[in-house]
């Protein structure tokens, strides 16, 4: 294959991507804007592992702007196992991460990954309060934070993912693209038609605005490495191990590789159609959106060598874990059947729609 067949091979693959996933994304964007505007996460000071793991699970957070809000919730005071619990399960998926590995692989399999990610937090919050809290240099250290790396830490996070970042007032995380002197801070001065216009407004200007902003990167660097291994795969030859080995070839690429929870899921898909298993793909959905070289780093930082530990070994049982269940239950992926019948007319428009949203933040973001 020449350099122009790839090229043709990889923009006809990426187009048809677009089109199949463009509804589930703009859904996704849009209870993920629901959940930011009228959700509110005031301190999770006296909240304990399972209900972090519960409040983490649905949260659109990626791994690397989880990092500011985790070390917020331990300043503030909160335990620092349920601090663990949040830090595993949220970055693992998402209600946006939910909806679209819906619409790729089956609900079923949609509320796997939620449940394992649910459990991994938990297990990882009671290892870390039974094994790992003793090697944290007193929970006063964790509590108070260290200022003069936090900021170093939010800085290094320049992933489209991370534009959402901690405040240590009234809600656990809030937009920097939002007008804090007209935005949601406002709201509460205002009761009846004023508040409920006002949430409106501030809910149509973060999905049509906001969240295109924030996810543009996200989306376009998901579907092209997507586009790339589907074109790779299937036209040279390379080595496709079959469970359980391929769960650990999975492992060893999704582990380097910083990808958020909604865009790893049409790369999951990619693999799957390629050759690999479906559960090699849930290795790939749980572990890479919850690895990346700045949560490590913040993790060995502030929860030591056995808080890392416990991280990382959790990640990867659960990765491992959910794979064989995934296998072992048959499950299959939808999106080669929906590729081949071709885009509806409403998934036509879908795409026009988030090609438009899409085409107006990358010129805002070029200006």
């Amino acid at each position: 294959m020449d350099l122009i067949e790839f090229a043709k091979e990889f923009v006809r693959s990426f187009l048809n991507m677009w089109v199949d996933f463009s509804i589930w994304f703009l859904l996704g964007m849009f209870v993920a804007s629901v959940i930011e505007v009228f959700f509110k996460v005031s301190s999770l000071k006296n909240v304990g592992i399972f209900k972090a793991a519960v409040i983490g699970v649905p949260l659109p957070i990626c791994s690397c702007s989880i990092v500011p809000i985790t070390n917020s919730i331990v300043k503030s005071g909160a335990k620092v196992e349920a601090a663990m619990s949040f830090l595993i399960s949220t970055p693992m998926t998402g209600v946006d991460a939910i909806i679209a590995t819906w619409a790729v692989f089956g609900w079923e399999f949609a509320f796997l990954r939620a449940g394992i990610a649910f459990l991994a937090g938990v297990c990882g919050g009671l290892l870390f309060k039974f094994f790992g809290e003793a090697l944290v240099e007193g929970a006063e250290d964790l509590e108070a934070g260290v200022d003069g790396k936090e900021e170093k830490v939010r800085l290094s996070c320049n992933s489209a993912c991370c534009h959402h970042h901690y405040h240590e007032e009234d809600s656990l995380f809030h937009s920097h693209h939002l007008d804090h002197d007209k935005g949601d801070a406002t709201i509460d001065k205002y009761s009846g038609k004023e508040r409920i216009l006002k949430k409106m407004n501030s809910l149509v200007k973060k999905f049509f605005f906001e969240q295109p902003a924030e996810l543009l990167d996200t989306l376009l660097i998901g579907l092209m490495i997507s586009a790339f291994f589907s074109v790779v795969f299937s036209h040279f030859k390379y080595i496709v191990l079959k469970p359980p080995l391929a769960y650990f070839e999975i492992l060893f690429l999704a582990l380097p590789m910083y990808v958020c929870s909604v865009s790893s899921v049409p790369i999951a898909a990619s693999l799957v159609l390629s050759g690999f298993s479906v559960g090699s793909a849930f290795v790939f959905l749980l572990a890479g959106p919850a690895t990346n070289a700045i949560t490590l780093r913040f993790v060995w930082q502030r929860f030591k060598l056995r808080g890392f530990l416990v991280y990382f070994g959790v990640v990867v049982a659960a990765s491992l874990v959910g794979a064989f269940l995934v296998d072992s239950l048959g499950f299959k992926v939808a999106f080669a059947e929906s590729s081949a019948k071709g885009g509806s007319y409403i998934n036509v428009i879908s795409a026009v729609l988030l090609a438009a949203m899409m085409g107006y933040a990358l010129i805002r973001k070029l200006r």
